[in-house]
């Protein structure tokens, strides 16, 4: 683990936390929220923010990626299921 922070995973409450600890408004979790559940895959793709904040999201945090190896689909009753 690099101790960065795992901004992929938070909560719009922990974002407001972890953006108040960095000393930027509340607005910028609720612009990362949103760039996160656009499907985003680096703080270079929001383009809303400012360069250095996110050069220096860069350093603070980082994004969790989760990669698909399988899917798996039930014939009984189409329940998904990934590995």
């Amino acid at each position: 683990m690099s101790g960065k922070a795992d901004i992929k995973s938070m909560s719009p409450e922990e974002l407001e936390a972890f953006f108040k600890e960095l000393g930027e408004p509340a607005y910028r979790a609720k612009q990362v929220f949103a760039w996160i559940h656009r499907g985003v895959r680096s703080f270079d793709e929001m383009t809303d923010i400012k360069k250095d904040l996110r050069e220096r999201l860069g350093r603070e945090a980082e994004f969790t990626n989760v990669s698909v190896r399988r899917k798996l689909v039930s014939e009984i009753d189409g329940t998904v299921k990934y590995l």
